[in-house]
């Protein structure tokens, strides 16, 4: 019940995407930013004061409604998160041709960035899959025997279009559903009722831990940040309510020589402990984790899954990395991001 409470928190429910498709990126933002939704999620309500504030601040902002039933479009994220993945593609394709830009930058919340991910490792640099068929040619007649005229996928390859990945209460290595997925496994009912939710809701359970598609997305090691060239910033609730473990939504770096213990938050006073950044050696990425616990007092409505893309902490942690360029250089939480969205207020 407090979930859906917290979907209403301070956000009327407006009629379109509000969108503003004549943006011209400015020089100070030259990327335009993609919201992704999460599961369930009514896309424009979701977003309204974060696609607010960015735009306020001068950013070419753009809403993504992906993974709807047809005829159907109240809440998001249902459909199987490859498709929705495909969807992205095609979005992507029609803000770069809006805008004249060269990348775009992405912001997920929950679901979202699993949705982000699967691009990025499956279709940013390689395209979707296109059908074409092998013809011979003899004068003006094609010539096809019955292997021929079965249809062939072929990738083309491309540069990279998205330069960077911010990730909000991210489902990452999926949800244990406060533990519910494993009483469920050892009853031995998991794949039965897996059988049920899957055609009228894919992604519900492509999110769980373990997962098919996660195991498929990560592999074996876990939540990384491998795609060469992207910048990757994680903005995670200790008191998420949905993603359980928390910190199943903590991203690392592949082949990083030493990995810094996860440790759950015991109470209110005492620091989650995350490796905040990774400076990845030989490589293009770059990678920050961010507690908002560990910066900012505790709020009931900012601090927990559906609450925590409303804080503006998030906002001011989002602004400050797409503001930054380059992959070298990590935010500085002690001194630039704020807990209110009057920074004066936080020094007083």
């Amino acid at each position: 019940m407090d979930t859906i409470q917290d979907l209403n928190y301070g956000v009327a429910l407006p009629e379109s995407d509000q969108t503003d498709w004549s943006c011209v990126p400015s020089d100070e933002h030259p990327y335009p930013v993609i919201l992704l939704h999460g599961l369930f999620a009514p896309a424009f309500k979701s977003w309204r004061i974060m696609a607010r504030r960015l735009s306020d601040i001068g950013y070419c902002v753009y809403q993504l409604k992906y993974g709807m039933f047809p005829d159907f479009e109240t809440l998001g994220g249902i459909s199987d998160i490859r498709e929705s993945a495909k969807e992205l593609d095609t979005f992507i394709t029609k803000v770069l041709a809006t805008t004249h830009a060269q990348k775009v930058d992405l912001i997920g919340h929950s679901e979202g960035p699993v949705v982000a991910r699967w691009y990025l490792k499956y279709l940013d640099r390689q395209g979707q899959e296109q059908e074409q068929q092998e013809q011979k040619q003899d004068g003006e007649v094609n010539i096809q025997d019955e292997q021929q005229q079965q249809q062939q996928h072929v990738r083309k390859e491309r540069e990279g279009r998205v330069r960077s990945l911010v990730s909000i209460a991210p489902v990452g290595k999926g949800t244990s559903v406060n533990g519910i997925l494993a009483m469920i496994k050892v009853l031995g009912i998991y794949e039965s009722l897996a059988g049920i939710v899957q055609p009228y809701c894919a992604a519900c359970v492509q999110i769980l831990e373990g997962s098919d598609l996660l195991q498929q997305l990560y592999g074996q090691d876990g939540l990384q940040a491998e795609v060469e060239g992207v910048r990757y910033l994680n903005i995670v609730t200790s008191r998420d309510n949905v993603v359980t473990p928390f910190t199943n939504g903590v991203m690392t770096i592949p082949d990083e020589s030493s990995k810094e213990v996860v440790k759950e938050r015991q109470d209110t006073a005492n620091k989650v402990q995350v490796n905040s950044s990774h400076p990845r050696p030989r490589s293009s990425s770059l990678l920050q984790n961010l507690v908002i616990e560990n910066h900012c007092a505790y709020n009931s409505v900012h601090s927990d899954h559906c609450g925590i893309f409303q804080s503006p902490f998030a906002f001011h942690a989002t602004n400050a990395f797409l503001s930054s360029d380059g992959l070298s250089s990590t935010l500085d939480t002690n001194n630039v991001i704020p807990c209110t969205l009057d920074p004066e207020s936080d020094a007083s």
